[in-house]
């Protein structure tokens, strides 16, 4: 299965980023959240969490139909050269956009490593955070220096011994 890659792309063009790589043959990924519109009989709208930025699933090699959309800017990586993003970390953002749920403290300290161990988050880790009065457990792409947060059940939370 081919990597993913972090597109930088125009500002506010991560949908249309999205649908023309997908009319490529590229599979793509904007991670989004829901969000209820303050507004009277307006709808809801996705928000997205990682602004400027598009997923996409290709071979280097391959990376024309990529490069020739007008709003992709480039595919992020190290001294000019493109570097994946591990299934994993696409596979954690995925899950807590997804399924994201309230969290309580517990014995937990800002900043420990934590695994999820039970529920639909099951198998991601993140780190604990205080956000309002509330921990959160964040999850993040190294590369892009993003991250996202979700509510979990604290009970389902596991520590992460330190190397």
């Amino acid at each position: 299965m081919s990597p993913w890659y972090a597109l930088h792309v125009a500002s506010c063009t991560e949908a249309l980023v999205a649908h023309k790589l997908q009319d490529a043959g590229v599979e793509s990924y904007v991670p989004t959240v829901r969000r209820k519109s303050s507004r009277l009989y307006r709808p809801d709208i996705d928000q997205v969490l990682m602004p400027g930025y598009v997923f996409g699933r290709f071979e280097l090699a391959c990376r024309k139909p990529v490069v020739r959309i007008s709003q992709v800017i480039r595919i992020l990586g190290h001294g000019g050269t493109p570097e994946p993003i591990a299934d994993a970390e696409i596979e954690a953002v995925r899950q807590v956009t997804l399924a994201g749920r309230g969290l309580a403290a517990h014995d937990y300290t800002v900043g420990q490593s934590v695994r999820i161990g039970s529920g639909p988050l099951a198998g991601v880790s993140g780190i604990i955070v205080w956000v309002k009065n509330q921990a959160r457990v964040v999850v993040s792409i190294e590369m892009l220096r993003q991250a996202v947060s979700a509510e979990v059940d604290v009970e389902s939370l596991e520590t992460i011994p330190k190397r």
